[in-house]
């Protein structure tokens, strides 16, 4: 079959983000069985949404960004395979000095701010 891909390529995001990934197609592909693995779940979790046999979210998946490195997801659909790479990057948290100076540049503005 011509014409499937995936809706991504590559994913670069953070961890705790939720990505979707679909099987792109010309042709109706919503009963079609589409098989989907990831290749480290503990960096990229796969969320298909299958009850009882049967997608609810058909041709995609939700992707959750459990932790920080590089993996990749693989579509599995009519003898072939599809796949994305993944490079989830770890969330940088403020110290609390930048939250400090984020407080007091906020509070600068507001209070320099000309109120006529």
């Amino acid at each position: 079959m011509e014409g499937i891909r995936l809706s991504k390529n590559c994913i670069t995001t953070f961890s705790g983000d939720v990505v979707s990934l679909e099987l792109v197609s010309p042709f109706d592909i919503s009963n079609c069985d589409i098989t989907w693995k990831s290749d480290d779940e503990s960096i990229c979790f796969i969320r298909d949404f299958k009850t009882h046999g049967k997608p609810i979210f058909s041709d995609g998946v939700l992707l959750v960004m459990m932790k920080e490195g590089k993996t990749a997801v693989t579509a599995s659909f009519d003898g072939k395979e599809y796949q994305c790479e993944i490079s989830v990057n770890d969330i940088k948290k403020a110290s609390k000095k930048d939250k400090l100076n984020h407080y007091f540049m906020d509070f600068h503005i507001h209070t320099s701010m000309n109120h006529n």
